[in-house]
């Protein structure tokens, strides 16, 4: 499929990838799911993001990410809803709301600053 305005190639499906896997951006508008004995090396954009094999590289998710109980993650992650369960690694920075989603119109900030009453 492409896209109409400017020509690119858009991918639509899920990705699943359960061995070593290196590019340089990864971007889908379905889910992402690296699996157990799996390892992507790539900078990672989706609609959703499940990782319970190795991720090395920034990512951001339109709806959520899960990051496993067997997971290791080296990058930022920026999503609306984020999960970690209990015995993953995760090495990075986070972004996590509404006003952080991918695509958001609100200013990063504005959102905490809006609560922060002085």
């Amino acid at each position: 499929m492409v896209c109409p305005h400017c020509n690119k190639r858009l991918v639509v499906e899920d990705i699943h990838t359960t061995v070593y896997h290196a590019v340089r951006h990864l971007a889908t508008c379905g889910d992402v799911v690296v699996e157990k004995p799996g390892h992507l090396v790539a900078t990672v954009q989706a609609a959703n993001l499940t990782v319970a094999g190795k991720l090395t590289g920034n990512a951001s998710a339109r709806g959520r990410v899960i990051i496993r109980s067997t997971a290791q993650v080296r990058g930022d992650i920026r999503a609306p809803r984020l999960r970690v369960e209990s015995g993953a690694t995760l090495v990075g920075n986070l972004r996590i709301g509404a006003a952080d989603a991918p695509g958001s119109d609100t200013p990063p900030g504005l959102a905490a600053d809006a609560t922060n009453e002085e």
